[in-house]
């Protein structure tokens, strides 16, 4: 499959051609380039919406993993004391 730019570039390419040799395009040519330009378009777009959506799970994930550390330190000044004395819970009974 090529890509966008380059099919972007094949029709640019065609219409200099055009331009240049003085040269119209019948009503067919005209239709056969607008429905190959909306393709185009429509390919650019979804290109566009699928980049959006890598970059929001991307910042997602950056927040998921500062979330976790943040959690994670304040769970350890939690569970330590001052003196590096470890508390822990007892919810058996004592001996």
């Amino acid at each position: 499959m090529r890509s966008l730019a380059y099919e972007i570039g094949a029709l640019l390419g065609e219409m200099d051609t055009n331009v240049k040799g003085g040269r119209d395009m019948t009503v067919g040519q005209q239709l056969v380039f607008m429905s190959r330009l909306m393709s185009l378009g429509r390919l650019a777009g979804n290109i566009e919406q699928e980049l959006a959506v890598l970059r929001l799970c991307e910042n997602g994930q950056n927040i998921a993993n500062a979330l976790e550390a943040a959690a994670t330190d304040s769970l350890n000044h939690l569970v330590r004391d001052p003196e590096g004395k470890v508390i822990t819970a007892n919810f058996g009974r004592k001996p």
